[in-house]
Formats: structure tokens, C-alpha cells, sequence
């Protein structure tokens, strides 16, 4: 099992269909996953859809390691949330500390212009079973 929390981050215009996906299949394997948002505001999908977080970025523990950080957005949103220093923090101590930042193809495009061109598709991590590697 994962010990590492799972963070899947939420920004105004997140693509829905990935987070709910994503979020059931860990909780149903028992994964530490976790919504978290920038505010503790509800926060608006693309299609309209509105979750509230687990947690806001604020209330995450300054230390330790993420075992994966998801955004789950279209290009405006993932750019919304890398242009927060909390967020841009937290990327880069998670790669650093051997966890795995993933994205959508819009999203991963959006990251390697700021810079972080260590990202993996989630179908990667799935398919190369990948989340084994950071127990």
C-alpha cells in the first residue's frame, strides 16, 4: 500500500470525469487520496460540476513527501495552480523526493513550459504499474 498521500488537485475549470475516476478507484483500492483546492470555496468544474475539498492547500503538512500530485485541468486551470508559489512548492518537493507529478495532456503541456518536465501521464503510472515503486 501507498503510505504516501495521494493529492488531486481542484482549480476553477478542473476536467471532472479524471478526478471522479480517479478518486473512486483509490479509495476503493484504500490509497490515501485526498481532494485539495487552493481555497476552501467549493470549486467549479469545467461542465459545471462543484466538489468541495478534503482540504485546502493550507492545511497540508509542510513536510513529507507526496506519493503523486494529479492536476486534473485544462490548460487555464493547471496554469491557475502552478502560478501559486504553494503549489509550485509543493511540485517541486514532491519530484524531488521521488514522488510523481501527473497531469492531463493539457495540463502536462502546461507544466513543461514553467519548467517541470519530469511529469507522467496517469495512463503511464497505471500501465507501468509504476505506484508500486513508492511504497
Amino acid at each position: 500500500m501507498l503510505a504516501h498521500p495521494i493529492y488531486i488537485f481542484l482549480a476553477s475549470d478542473f476536467d471532472e470525469q479524471p478526478v471522479v475516476s480517479l478518486f473512486r478507484a483509490l479509495r476503493e483500492a484504500h490509497l490515501p487520496v485526498f481532494l485539495v483546492s487552493l481555497t476552501p470555496d467549493l470549486v467549479h468544474s469545467h461542465w459545471g460540476l462543484k466538489l468541495h475539498a478534503d482540504f485546502f492547500i493550507d492545511q497540508l503538512p509542510g513536510e513529507g513527501v507526496p506519493g503523486l500530485i494529479f492536476l486534473p485541468g485544462t490548460a487555464t486551470c493547471v496554469a491557475h495552480l502552478v502560478s501559486d508559489p504553494r503549489v509550485d512548492r509543493l511540485l517541486t518537493r514532491t519530484l524531488s523526493g521521488g514522488g510523481f507529478v501527473a497531469a492531463t495532456a493539457e495540463g502536462r503541456e502546461v507544466l513543461r513550459k514553467v519548467g517541470f518536465v519530469e511529469t507522467v501521464s496517469l495512463q503511464e503510472l497505471i500501465q507501468d504499474n509504476r505506484m508500486d515503486e513508492y511504497d
